[in-house]
């Protein structure tokens, strides 16, 4: 079973561009991805493709066509993102996965991709534009404190203190590890 790197993805781009974009996930409430849409491997959003369709329409009510938002999804990806939609999965199956340097050109959006990995105590910022331009990082997670009971946890650098509950006691009460402040 692997490891699973988690977090957020910001899509920017037109409506039509951001359907199209979130297509590309893998949906574990179906029995299989989309008939000729390649899609990114190993990459899960769960929640119902009805759903997310529907709270993308609304984040673009009223608006013209042709205007752009950002759009927030939450994926998982087995491993690393990187893995899922860099290097790895893509390779091995490029007739039915995408990179997301070629996702990002067909579908004309700009995308980051933060995730944290708790097995390999790391975390990854991944961005690319609709232009193809692609970059990515991956560094240590830091750890914090639960004051209540000394708890250690990871955390990354795209989280907050205040939104971290301890998985020993449910408490929220955290301060940086001292090696890590």
């Amino acid at each position: 079973m692997p490891n699973w790197a988690y977090g957020h993805t910001d899509i920017t781009g037109t409506k039509t561009a951001i359907l199209s974009f979130v297509k590309r996930y893998i949906f574990p409430d179906e029995s299989k991805t989309i008939d000729g849409v390649k899609y990114f491997a190993r990459s899960f959003l769960h929640v119902d493709r009805e759903e997310i369709k529907a709270e993308i329409e609304e984040a673009f009510r009223g608006v013209p066509q042709d205007e752009e938002r950002e759009f927030r999804i939450y994926p998982d990806y087995a491993w690393s993102a990187s893995t899922c939609v860099e290097s790895g999965y893509p390779e091995h199956w490029p007739d039915t996965c995408i990179t997301l340097q070629d996702a990002c050109l067909e579908d004309q959006v700009d995308v980051s991709i933060h995730t944290k990995e708790e097995g390999m105590w790391f975390e990854e910022y991944i961005w690319c534009f609709r232009t193809g331009e692609f970059g990515s990082e991956s560094s240590d997670l830091k750890t914090a404190v639960c004051k209540d009971c000394g708890n250690t946890q990871a955390i990354a650098s795209f989280e907050e203190l205040d939104d971290l509950v301890c998985c020993e006691c449910s408490g929220s009460n955290f301060e940086m590890a001292k090696e890590d402040q």
